[in-house]
């Protein structure tokens, strides 16, 4: 069994300090069944009407299948990717921090993206 290093999503240790040079695509690929398993644990501890704050993970992806059977959460993310797909749902309120566009487009980070956060 792999070491996992849970930051940003469940990956192989070592796949873990190049992931600014991978796509989010090619991080979807990286220990999928533990991403999916994950995700679906952490939307478990999820209620109606929950704030939640999602990042630019592939993990993340992957909870936004989970979210669909609950109703007006508040869902707040850096990741672009994560806010279009829950923008797809009419039923919960997205919030995607601004920033500067990184990571291949995945995700916005910065100052604009940390002042934003800390506003809310």
């Amino acid at each position: 069994m792999s070491k996992i290093h849970i930051l940003n999503g469940a990956q192989p240790y070592e796949f873990a300090p190049g992931k600014l040079n991978k796509t989010l695509a090619e991080r979807a690929k990286v220990n999928e069944p533990a991403k999916y398993r994950i995700a679906k644990r952490a939307a478990e501890m999820v209620h109606d009407g929950d704030l939640i704050l999602l990042d630019d993970s592939t993990t993340a992806m992957y909870m936004v299948q989970h979210l669909q059977k609950y109703e007006n959460l508040t869902i707040v993310t850096n990741g672009v990717e994560t806010a279009l797909a829950l923008g797809q749902e009419n039923s919960h309120t997205v919030i995607l921090l601004g920033g500067v566009l990184q990571n291949h487009g995945a995700s916005v980070v910065g100052p604009i993206t940390e002042s934003n956060l800390q506003n809310l």
